[in-house]
């Protein structure tokens, strides 16, 4: 089924409404390529965009949110675990 699909262009690209989801383009060319391919099969379509989203639910495990420090500067003793922390991260 084809759903309703808006397009927008924005300043670096293109946001695209299609039924409940939103896809942004940066190239006019992909936009095309998979409006053109939605278009011809758009269940594949979908279960393809889905399938490759990088932020789809339980994509990936996102690293849990540290505590704010009690004060408005961390103790010296928790910055060097805060800052060994966010280099684990990266």
């Amino acid at each position: 089924m084809i759903r309703h699909i808006e397009i927008d262009a924005c300043l670096n690209g293109f946001i695209v409404r299609c039924g409940c989801q939103t896809l942004a383009y940066t190239s006019i060319n992909s936009l095309t390529k998979d409006i053109g391919e939605y278009l011809a099969d758009p269940d594949a379509t979908e279960k393809r965009l889905v399938g490759d989203a990088i932020n789809r639910k339980h994509t990936y495990d996102m690293p849990q949110a540290m505590p704010a420090p009690p004060s408005d500067c961390c103790a010296p003793e928790t910055c060097g675990q805060i800052a060994t922390e966010i280099a684990r991260l990266r």
